[in-house]
């Protein structure tokens, strides 16, 4: 039976034909959906939301199927404890207008992850806080989970990536969100509200996080592409160059949500 899979899974990549266009993709959809409108309305998402975007779907109020594109990136980590979830059915931590903190540092002790708490909840108008960072030692997360058992909502999650790729991706994310990167060379004392990006939604499971409309300029997106851009016209190696691409199309990509309506909440 082993064997009989290999096999059949060699003939199946064999056999099938990589789709690029609008046409082909619609044409998959139909034969999904059976529905020439919603096929056509998946092919324009796709197309317009690249390889590297994130396509959602929600329930919407209306009757319609719309789809609406919004900044927002989509990741490969989840939250650092199960302890941080607030949808226990679906494993999941889900926030609406929170606050931001990027740090490539790590969190090491309980006064800074105090002193951090503290400040957001003090300055941050009781908005949510989502901590994005490079760890946090288990005296500084159980701070963290602490304050969530008490009702205070929050949640962290250790950034991406490693060495200089993991600083570009933050760098990134800041971008994305309006941030300002916390550095080696700010305490968190002197963190302020101003420093904290944000984003419409955040979605958070074990091993993925979905920032749903950052909170930043297109001038602050662009300013990040160029950037990207320049370094692709230096002498580096096609791996970079793939990492440049792809890091590109993360940023101009975004997310696209297809909000799902009928007559009934059956239908």
């Amino acid at each position: 039976l082993k064997y009989a899979a290999i096999d059949a899974t060699s003939k199946l990549i064999e056999s099938a034909v990589k789709i690029t266009t609008k046409e082909q993709i619609a044409s998959v959809a139909r034969i999904a959906f059976n529905h020439k409108e919603l096929a056509d309305l998946i092919a324009d998402v796709i197309m317009d939301v690249g390889e590297d975007g994130v396509i959602i779907a929600e329930y919407s109020n209306g009757k319609n199927i719309v789809a609406e594109k919004v900044p927002g990136t989509r990741f490969d980590r989840g939250y650092c404890s199960s302890h941080f979830t607030n949808d226990d059915a679906k494993k999941k931590c889900e926030f609406d207008n929170p606050l931001i903190f990027i740090t490539d540092k790590k969190i090491q002790t309980h006064t800074e992850a105090k002193c951090l708490l503290d400040h957001v909840r003090l300055h941050g108008n009781g908005r949510p806080l989502v901590i994005i960072s490079d760890g946090l030692t288990d005296n500084a997360l159980n701070t963290v989970v602490q304050n969530k058992v008490r009702g205070y909502e929050v949640f962290a999650v250790d950034a991406p990536e490693f060495g200089e790729r993991k600083k570009d991706f933050l760098f990134d994310l800041c971008n994305i969100t309006g941030a300002t990167l916390i550095s080696i060379d700010k305490t968190m004392q002197d963190v302020r509200i101003n420093d904290m990006g944000g984003a419409s939604k955040i979605e958070c499971l074990e091993e993925q996080t979905t920032i749903i409309g950052g909170q930043s300029s297109e001038a602050q997106i662009n300013e990040r592409i160029v950037i990207w851009k320049e370094r692709m016209n230096e002498d580096i190696t096609s791996e970079q160059k793939i990492r440049a691409k792809k890091a590109i199309a993360n940023l101009l990509g975004g997310i696209v949500i297809i909000k799902v309506g009928a007559n009934t909440g059956i239908e």
